[in-house]
């Protein structure tokens, strides 16, 4: 259903935004460190898809989506 994809939606943005480099919220995060830093963050890139899978198994991003589902709830039963 339409509410489903929603929550999926939501979800996999922000999973997206988690600050590991081989995601947008890693690359963000690479932009944001001065140089020295982000040099160290981005050496942990080739393991970064293996460290999201794991968040999203111990659903970490679900947990931490928790608002954003309570805002996107209350919004569609607004538009009931």
């Amino acid at each position: 259903t339409l509410v489903q994809m929603a929550y999926l939606n939501v979800f996999l943005a922000l999973f997206h935004l988690l600050p590991v480099p081989p995601l947008d919220g890693g690359l963000i995060c690479l932009h944001m460190l001065p140089t020295d830093w982000s040099a160290k963050y981005a050496a942990i890139r080739p393991y970064g898809l293996m460290i999201a899978t794991i968040l999203a198994v111990l659903r970490v991003v679900t947990v931490a989506a928790i608002p954003a589902f309570l805002i996107l709830s209350m919004l569609i039963q607004l538009g009931e």
